[in-house]
């Protein structure tokens, strides 16, 4: 029985690969890499179910197969390791076939990419108890990268400090029990939680609401940080407070909401401004001439990147 249900995990994962080659089979010049921002609501949604869909494909199946499985998290293994990692994997995957490189213009998606490796990371130490704090040490790199990708502008003060002043209120009810614990431990968490804020800060930082600044991508990753910062607070409470009940489906259910709208974030349109070319075309020569008279035609051509 044990090695059909293996079977039939191992049949799926196949399947999920196998998929992925025929999903990322996209026109080149649509899906090259840009900067811009949010610019047609209609060529946004065209492209995005055209192209950026079918890439989160994977993502979709082992996120469906975490939660058909679902290993409960007082059962450790590597096959829930694995079922629990599939889907980060698979964002991280999305982020690399989007458009990652070295030069300026991906810095942004690399950093993202590197917050998805360390998260990754973070979920494999946090299966087994014993490594909470490794995994809260993976994660805490893992927001710091986010936190370079967002960046510190625009500041917005007063929005940082309302952030901070809610997260406080969280700590101090997991504060007593946290207190009793190791020095490392109480440590960890209070550093860890200045990191999520602040991570969490940023990114509702970077949204513009008015038409002329607002960008789907920078409110992808706001969703992605608000569901991050619920998710940790769930898992926290759960940890120092008080039991909650369903407390993995909600904290597993948030997590992945999370790091798909930061994911996401990396997806972005912008449309050139038109150019004007000159084209020549030679018309056919007269009955009655020798030479063939040519027309310069102007026509204007948009390209159009996601």
């Amino acid at each position: 029985m044990n090695n059909l249900w293996i079977s039939n995990i191992l049949g799926q994962l196949t399947r999920v690969i196998v998929t992925v080659p025929h999903c990322y089979t996209v026109d080149p010049k649509l899906a090259a890499k840009s900067r811009g921002g949010f610019v047609d609501e209609t060529k946004f949604y065209r492209h995005f179910f055209k192209f950026v869909g079918p890439r989160l494909i994977p993502f979709l199946k082992t996120l469906g197969l975490y939660f058909v499985i679902f290993i409960p998290d007082d059962r450790p293994s590597l096959l829930a390791m694995m079922l629990k990692c599939l889907p980060i994997v698979s964002l991280a995957l999305f982020i690399v076939l989007h458009g990652i490189g070295l030069s300026e213009e991906h810095t942004f998606s690399r950093r993202i990419l590197i917050g998805l490796i360390f998260s990754c990371l973070g979920d494999a130490f946090l299966i087994w108890p014993s490594y909470f704090l490794h995994g809260m040490a993976a994660f805490a790199v893992a927001q710091s990268f986010y936190i370079r990708a967002f960046g510190f502008q625009p500041m917005k003060w007063k929005l940082g400090l309302t952030v901070y002043a809610i997260t406080s209120s969280n700590l101090v009810l997991i504060l007593p029990t946290l207190l009793g614990d190791a020095t490392s431990m109480v440590t960890g968490v209070l550093i860890y939680s200045f990191l999520l804020t602040t991570m969490l800060w940023r990114a509702i930082a970077r949204v513009e609401f008015s038409w002329a600044e607002f960008s789907w991508s920078k409110l992808s990753s706001c969703i992605g940080a608000i569901f991050f910062a619920i998710s940790d607070t769930v898992l926290a409470l759960n940890q120092f407070y008080t039991s909650i009940p369903y407390h993995q489906t909600i904290v597993m259910a948030t997590y992945y909401i999370a790091q798909l709208g930061i994911a996401l974030s990396v997806v972005t349109t912008k449309e050139q401004l038109p150019t004007d070319e000159t084209e020549e075309k030679a018309l056919p020569a007269d009955d009655g001439n020798e030479l063939a008279s040519n027309l310069s035609l102007r026509h204007r051509k948009t390209k159009v990147q996601i």
